[in-house]
């Protein structure tokens, strides 16, 4: 039976039930309240409008969440915060504590990266795991397997400088280790985040991006200070129990609704690749951390070279950057939620990092002389533009995978949270490695360059996606309500068919939309029933 008709007969049945006879319904009393009711969804979690300065709407947002959601936002934060510390807070000391045994720049640098490694071929793994296992389970075992590993990383010191080969194989073990537990827990917080938030995605994305960006702040500081005060094992220890403490509180506040939401076993990870603008996003998600990351080995010698700049000066620098992405990441968060279409601000997100890019070089051709002022603008810029065109890309898979008729559900938010760690986590891996390479080669005026050069090409993607979506897409206003149910063909479950019309870059079914608007419509035809 079609959902036009499933909702036709439960109309109908409670028309009965209140001795009311459908054909003398007020239409024109149902249309008002269509056109009343139909922006707001049928379901509690409503989405606010954006009224005043977007900073206000955020903090309005967060006042009008409940308890629990308070409870559960704050967990996902623990949780995103923690496992980005895990990747940062051994950088001010485990470089040098790895050269006194014995271990080259080059495979400590393999020791660092390989988390990021490992966090691209897990995440889509453990996006298939999620309707298994389920969100909460795989966040508080990620956690729990986590501290163990990074307190277990701590006792490294102990290894005697002779045993090199001893030293390197454990690293690379708890590293990938580490780096399992901590993909398990990040890939599931974001599918709690589209069920819980169904209508906010990019707001609590933003705020848990806003986590990530203290992660990348104080873990270094952390990390440091704790080193200089208690040695090598004491940042691990602390750490390692701070990731503990998170395990029975995600237990209590994150809800276990996986058994409650549907899920379409039909839907396959490369059924939802072979998506273009699913495609086009996620090359999004790579070349925004590839931006990021790629100043990691490049930008601390270009600062001693040309400024003779000392560490704790760089630090600061790094820390710029790192507040000006916190600071922005949960704004841009709102503002995606309240536009109809998110993918303009990625493509501003792109060409601004661009022109933060091309002066950060500076860009040889624009002959400017390289000042201390013009990279400490151009650190602010990079880390506000990096999070307004990343903060947006996963509620837009979400909203692509949608318009493709995969149903809302467990599943497809596992893929999503799946392809969506994988594409960050090789943009992360790819950074370092390309920006060494070219730094080599080129030096930095040019490496910078050429990321500028990506970052436009990016952003020039995106919008022929805009301009795409634009020319298919049916009017808003539009509300079809004479749909046929053969039109509604349930032969896959999970995925929409048998539509007349398709646009083929973003593989969407407007009978999908239309079927969307049907059932809301329907919700407020029941109410005015009632």
């Amino acid at each position: 039976m079609s959902q036009f008709s499933s909702n036709i007969n439960v109309i109908s049945s409670d028309a009965s039930s209140m001795n009311i006879n459908p054909s003398t319904v007020n239409v024109v009393e149902i249309d008002q309240r269509v056109e009343e009711l139909s922006p707001v969804s049928c379901q509690n979690d409503e989405t606010l409008p954006l009224s005043g300065p977007v900073s206000h709407a955020c903090c309005e947002w967060i006042r009008n969440t409940t308890k629990q959601e308070k409870l559960i936002l704050f967990c996902l934060f623990l949780v995103d915060f923690t496992s980005q510390m895990c990747l940062s807070i051994m950088a001010p000391f485990f470089p040098q504590e790895a050269n006194n045994k014995g271990v080259s720049n080059f495979v400590s640098g393999w020791i660092f990266g390989v988390f990021a490694l490992t966090q691209f071929i897990s995440s889509p793994i453990f996006g298939k795991l999620i309707p298994v296992l389920g969100s909460r389970y795989l966040i508080a075992s990620g956690q729990f397997f986590s501290s163990g590993c990074i307190v277990l990383f701590g006792i490294l010191d102990y290894v005697e400088p002779q045993q090199e080969g001893i030293f390197v194989s454990l690293c690379f073990v708890l590293r990938i280790a580490m780096a399992i537990g901590c993909t398990a827990a990040s890939t599931a917080s974001f599918t709690v985040t589209a069920i819980c938030f169904p209508n906010s995605i990019s707001t609590v994305f933003g705020v848990l991006e806003t986590a990530t960006g203290l992660g990348m702040m104080l873990g270094p500081a952390l990390g440091g200070f704790l080193n200089e005060v208690g040695g090598y094992m004491l940042s691990f220890a602390v750490l390692g129990g701070i990731m503990l403490l998170t395990v029975p509180l995600n237990i209590l506040c994150i809800p276990a609704n996986d058994v409650r939401t549907p899920r379409s076993g039909t839907v396959s990870l490369r059924q939802i690749l072979k998506i273009p603008a699913v495609l086009i996003v996620s090359l999004g998600v790579i070349m925004a951390a590839i931006v990021w990351s790629i100043l990691d080995p490049t930008l601390s010698v270009f600062l001693s070279n040309d400024f003779q700049l000392n560490s704790i000066m760089m630090g600061l620098l790094f820390l710029l950057m790192s507040c000006a992405y916190a600071a922005s990441a949960p704004l841009w968060g709102r503002l995606a939620d309240s536009l109809n279409d998110s993918l303009p601000l990625m493509v501003g997100g792109f060409a601004l990092s661009a022109v933060g890019l091309m002066i950060l070089g500076p860009f040889p051709v624009l002959n400017l002389t390289s000042e201390l002022w013009l990279v400490i603008v151009s650190l602010i810029v990079l880390g506000a533009s990096v999070s307004l065109a990343l903060v947006p890309t996963f509620d837009k898979i979400l909203e692509i995978t949608e318009k493709a008729g995969f149903k809302d559900d467990l599943t497809v938010y596992g893929i999503v949270a799946g392809i969506w760690g994988a594409s960050y986590a090789l943009g992360d891996f790819a950074g370092p490695v390309i920006g060494g390479w070219l730094f080599d080669v080129q030096g930095f005026e040019w490496t910078m360059s050429y990321t500028a050069a990506a970052c436009g090409t990016m952003a020039i993607l995106i919008l022929g996606l805009i301009l795409y979506e634009r020319k298919f897409q049916r009017r808003g206003d539009e509300r079809d309500l004479c749909i046929s149910s053969d039109s509604l063909s349930d032969e896959a479950p999970g995925v929409g068919t048998g539509s007349s019309e398709t646009t083929p870059l973003l593989g969407a079914e407007n009978d999908r939309a239309a079927t969307g608007n049907l059932t809301s419509e329907m919700c407020i035809i029941s109410e005015v029933l009632g």
